[in-house]
Formats: structure tokens, C-alpha cells, sequence
């Protein structure tokens, strides 16, 4: 359920950005370590203390390293052990994806995260844009209870990519939400809403410095409300 109707969510690696971020008009927040390396998994402790003191929710990245998504089955045992601290420390959910040797995503490995996190909600990162076949993805990943993908449409942007994000949402429906993101800003988000149909949007707002760009989030912000405000009028006119 989008509480705004729209949801904008912000990557930080930093528990001052988050608060920023949320201040600025986030109205949810991916926690991270090392965006510079693609987003790593954060530490319990920073992420308890973010779920305190933040007024949106978090949502956890699970990542061990920056190599690949694939993982061997000792890594795996320390992922589920490093999932099941991120969800006691009251997070919203996990970010997390992990792939086969063939490039095709490791489905059986996805459930098992997915059965630790019951309740909470799974989000298939940026691993997707990976495979070969995005759409024929779906159906298995509705199965096994993923709540959203982060995906650009596997482009190098989702602006570029805009054409299959919209396909993806068609096929997803309301059983899975599509996340757009790689390259969003508060510039190109009419065009994004109006070329894909989503109803959320992921950034860093960072514009090359180490931290998010409040005034790019706050314009995102107004943007996104805007253009719902304007859409709810014209749903309602007779």
C-alpha cells in the first residue's frame, strides 16, 4: 500500500544522511554501507538505533560483498544469520538478491531469505537487471512472496530502460510492486511517471558528492505530489 499514493525512497550508507533524507521528504529509506560499492549489508546496531530515531520506515540492504550475487554455501548460512539480526532490529524489510553461475536468479536460495523474513517485506535489488529474461522472472518471484524489485529495466537508467519498466508493472499488477531506479532525479521524474505507470521511485540524490542533495529530494518531493494532486483532479472530474 503507497500511504501517499507515490512512495520516494533514498539509499543512504550514513544514519545522519537517512535523517536528512527523511527530513527532506524520503518517505522510505534504504540503509546501506559502501554505496560506493553498490550498497553493502549495515550493521545491527546502526540500523536499531535508525528505526528509533527515524519518523519513515527502513528497509535493510543484505549484502556481503562486492563482488558478484553469488554466494558459497558458507557465505549463505552467515546471510541468513545476518538477516534474521537485521529484522530483530525492527527494520521493514530486506534488500537482497543473489544469482547462479548461469546468470539466472537463484530462486531456491531467494526463498529461503524470504522464509526468514515472514512477514516483512523482500525486496529483489538491482541483481535482476543481471538476468536475461526479466519479465519470464515474474511469476516465480510472485510465487515465493517478493514484495518489490528495484530494477532500471536492466538499462543503464531507468529513463533509458523506461519501455520494459512499464511492461513490468503491467505483468506485476498489484501482486508485486515495481520499483524504478538508477539514474532517477527530481528533473526526470514527470517523464518517468508518465513512460512507466509506477507509483515509486528510488535514488541516492547524491549528484556526486558523498551525500544525498536535500533540495534535489525536497524537489523530487513536490514533484511526485504534485503530479498525484493533478491526477487525483482529473480522475475526479466528472
Amino acid at each position: 500500500m503507497l500511504i501517499h499514493g507515490f512512495e520516494l525512497e533514498v539509499c543512504v550508507d550514513r544514519m545522519d544522511h537517512a535523517l536528512a533524507a527523511a527530513g527532506a521528504g524520503a518517505t522510505r529509506i534504504e540503509y546501506n554501507q559502501a554505496l560506493d560499492l553498490g550498497g553493502l549489508t549495515p550493521s545491527p546496531s546502526a540500523c536499531q538505533m535508525l528505526v528509533r530515531e527515524c519518523p519513515v520506515p527502513i528497509v535493510a540492504m543484505l549484502r556481503p560483498h562486492a563482488y558478484n550475487f553469488m554466494y558459497s554455501p558458507r557465505e549463505q548460512a552467515c546471510i541468513l544469520r545476518e538477516c534474521e539480526a537485521l529484522l530483530d532490529t525492527g527494520v521493514q524489510g530486506i534488500v537482497f538478491g543473489s544469482l547462479l553461475p548461469s546468470g539466472q536468479l537463484d530462486l531456491a536460495f531467494l526463498a529461503k531469505v524470504v522464509d526468514v523474513c515472514q512477514d516483512r517485506e523482500v525486496v529483489l535489488h538491482r541483481a535482476f537487471d543481471a538476468i536475461p529474461d526479466q519479465p519470464a522472472a515474474l511469476p516465480a518471484l510472485i510465487e515465493l512472496g517478493v514484495r518489490r524489485i528495484l530494477t532500471s529495466g536492466g538499462a543503464a537508467s531507468a529513463m533509458d530502460g523506461s519501455e520494459r519498466l512499464r511492461r513490468l508493472h503491467q505483468m506485476a499488477g498489484q501482486k508485486l510492486e515495481i520499483l524504478p531506479g538508477g539514474g532517477v532525479t527530481a528533473d526526470c521524474l514527470p517523464k518517468l511517471l508518465e513512460a512507466t505507470g509506477c507509483r515509486q521511485f528510488h535514488g541516492s540524490f547524491r549528484c556526486g558528492s558523498e551525500e544525498p542533495n536535500l533540495s534535489q529530494i525536497r524537489s523530487a518531493r513536490d514533484t511526485l505530489e504534485r503530479c498525484f494532486k493533478s491526477e487525483s483532479k482529473r480522475l475526479m472530474s466528472p
